[in-house]
């Protein structure tokens, strides 16, 4: 904020860390890049808002002995960021209890594991419910609040619109499956192309080996997927090759893109980072042309061209058109 309205004077821009979790070489390491990081995010396309004052950021933990003070309002210097944590450190990080139970320290991100497909909004939503049942119900009452939450939407309209990526002026939309309404329109409002969809979900049904004809329409292709960590391999093996395909053949249709997911913020978003880095150009120009045929080598040697992380998604820019699987869509 301070590089994007250099008229703000006097704030305080160093990086504050707790000493306790973070040694001063780290925090120096991280000071050292906090530079570039901003310059990366004020040339991004993100509309960043103007903030009256730095934040910082304060971490409250169960050994957290003393809680922080905040002065008037009036005289605040900056916008304070709570950092909260249940999680708290211990040796070995599993600490036996009574009655069989075990904690395991940082296990609260991986509740796909053992949440019983409950997720955080899911447990908000329902909180008064699920912590005012007796533990030999709660299994059956989770299960009643799954039920309830995959009934679709049954209008004839979005719930809420996807999102488009100004970047790439809005070829590329991020929306959430429950949103969606029950017959998806090739159309949207604010987009001139004609509109193709990826929608991955949990709750998509797996085909049957017996079919003859596509369950999905030529516009869209449905694919599973659990939300989080739990099918990370899966998303790597199937869910990406399966959907870059699939959106390379609809861009060069001229089609827009539109990836779901549950939550519209999990395995939606990969794809759609995926698809940038594929399928355009730092200027958001589509690299797929109308005849379909994408040079690999268009894709690998652009001097631009970001790294992304996994080998996998790598090895997908060189031939996952012609060495993925069958994929079911016309």
């Amino acid at each position: 904020m301070a590089k994007a309205h250099p008229e703000k004077k006097g704030w305080d821009v160093k990086l504050y860390c707790p000493p306790g979790a973070v040694s001063e070489q780290e925090r120096s390491q991280i000071e050292f890049k906090l530079d570039q990081w901003a310059d990366a995010l004020l040339a991004s396309a993100y509309t960043l808002p103007e903030l009256p004052l730095p934040l910082r950021p304060l971490w409250i933990t169960p050994s957290t002995s003393v809680f922080p003070r905040f002065p008037a309002k009036e005289k605040m210097q900056y916008l304070p960021i709570i950092c909260l944590s249940a999680s708290k450190q211990v040796a070995d990080g599993v600490e036996r209890r009574s009655s069989g139970f075990s904690y395991v320290q940082g296990s609260g991100d991986d509740h796909e594991l053992w949440g019983m497909g409950l997720t955080p909004q899911l447990f908000w939503e329902n909180q008064d419910v699920l912590l005012g049942s007796d533990r030999d119900e709660l299994p059956s009452v989770v299960e009643g609040v799954l039920a309830k939450s995959k009934s679709r939407n049954t209008s004839d309209t979005w719930t809420s619109l996807p999102t488009p990526v100004l970047a790439v002026a809005g070829r590329l939309l991020i929306g959430a499956e429950p949103d969606m309404p029950s017959a998806l329109p090739s159309t949207l409002s604010g987009v001139d192309s004609p509109v193709s969809y990826v929608v991955i979900s949990a709750n998509t049904p797996l085909p049957q080996t017996d079919d003859v004809q596509p369950s999905s329409p030529a516009h869209m292709l449905r694919l599973r997927m659990a939300e989080g960590k739990k099918d990370q391999l899966h998303f790597l093996q199937n869910v990406l090759p399966e959907s870059t395909r699939f959106i390379k053949e609809r861009l060069a249709m001229g089609d827009a893109i539109c990836v779901c997911c549950d939550s519209g913020k999990d395995t939606s978003v990969g794809v759609a980072l995926t698809t940038l880095q594929l399928f355009f150009d730092d200027e958001g120009t589509s690299l797929v042309p109308k005849d379909g045929v994408v040079s690999p080598g268009t894709l690998v040697n652009r001097p631009h061209s970001k790294q992304l992380t996994d080998s996998r998604v790598r090895e997908s820019e060189q031939g996952v058109y012609q060495d993925a699987p069958a994929v079911d869509y016309l």
